[in-house]
């Protein structure tokens, strides 16, 4: 051996460890001083346990000594060792990790511990099935009889004891060997471990599940969201619009006004023409009825003058002449009047 009880060792950096057994929650030991308090011995390598606060143990190759001994009264002892102060430092360590992180570690030390690397109910209170950390035979079912009563800490004793018995003893004999593990420490403390890896198992099922509700949240409170932002959009379109189809129909209703204007406008003055041709035409026919007048008046008294002054027709030839011709001048002066008369009417 070459650390003994009472020896004060550094755990070696992780870079430098090449051991199996040096899980990743023993990673936060690198580097710190500790005393060696308990030394266990196997056929194939001693292991040692420290005053670190845990139940690891730890191999030769990833120690390294730092003093002889630990001896309280020595005054040449120079190494003043703190164990609450490194495991202080140590917890420091670990207060930045996830509660996924934690309970990894965890499950690393206890499959550590007990060999068992997953614990799976195959079918409830009937069927389990034990994965062993290792190559000897590494999966194990135990299947509960209708008749017991089922416990998963006796179907862990019997998996050890089917995982080691297996191939010289019966199903009688395997449980009668898992019976006599019940009163060892070795497999008791296995157990306990192997029990603790599937409490472990069963915490990251329900991290995993509230992981996946807290995700399903999220996508259903961004979905919400997303529907509220397009309802939103869509409102707006909406409004807008609305507001552009008013805007049409103002527009409209103002070009509807001023043409219904213009109308009423040029209605007026149509009606307006209308009422002075008309009384242009009723002008024109008082003048018509005058001219009318005028030329049966004429006539009147031509006539009357050709019946009163026939005798004197020879006489006064020279007379009618100029009548005539005053005759005709008036007549042509009620033509011309007439004709500018229609002209204007037109």
């Amino acid at each position: 051996m070459s650390f003994k009880v009472g020896d004060i060792v550094r755990v070696k950096d992780y870079k430098d460890i090449n051991c199996f057994t040096f899980v990743t929650s023993m990673k936060c030991y690198c580097g710190h001083k500790y005393i060696i308090t308990e030394i266990k011995l196997y056929p194939d390598g001693n292991v040692y346990k420290l005053n670190c606060g845990a139940d690891f143990t730890f191999e030769e190759k990833c120690l390294e000594k730092v003093v002889a001994s630990f001896e309280p009264g020595n005054k040449n002892y120079t190494f003043t060792f703190n164990a609450e102060k490194e495991n202080k430092e140590m917890r420091k360590q670990e207060v930045g990790l996830t509660q996924r992180e934690r309970i990894e570690n965890k499950m690393e030390e206890y499959i550590y511990k007990s060999g068992v690397c997953s614990v799976n109910i195959i079918v409830p209170n009937r069927v389990v099935e034990v994965i062993f950390d290792g190559d000897l035979w590494k999966k194990v079912k135990t299947v509960c009889d209708k008749n017991d009563i089922f416990s998963l800490e006796r179907a862990l004793y019997i998996a050890y004891a089917k995982r080691l018995y297996n191939d010289t003893h019966t199903s009688e004999g395997i449980e009668k060997k898992a019976d006599e593990f019940k009163y060892e420490k070795y497999y008791v403390s296995k157990v306990k471990n192997a029990l603790k890896v599937y409490e472990c198992q069963q915490k990251l099922a329900a991290l995993d599940k509230e992981e996946e509700e807290i995700k399903y949240r999220q996508k259903q409170k961004r979905h919400e969201r997303n529907e509220r932002r397009r309802a939103r959009r869509a409102e707006e379109a909406t409004k807008k619009e609305e507001e552009r189809r008013n805007e049409q129909i103002a527009i409209q209703k103002e070009a509807y006004l001023q043409a219904m204007m213009e109308f009423e406008e040029e209605k007026k003055k149509l009606e307006s023409k209308k009422e002075e041709e008309e009384k242009q035409t009723e002008s024109t026919k008082e003048i018509v009825k005058k001219v009318e007048k005028l030329i049966s008046d004429a006539e009147n008294t031509t006539e009357d003058t050709k019946e009163n002054k026939e005798p004197e027709k020879a006489n006064v030839i020279g007379e009618n002449n100029k009548e005539e011709s005053s005759e005709n001048n008036v007549k042509e002066e009620i033509t011309n009047k007439m004709e500018e008369t229609e002209s204007k009417v037109e």
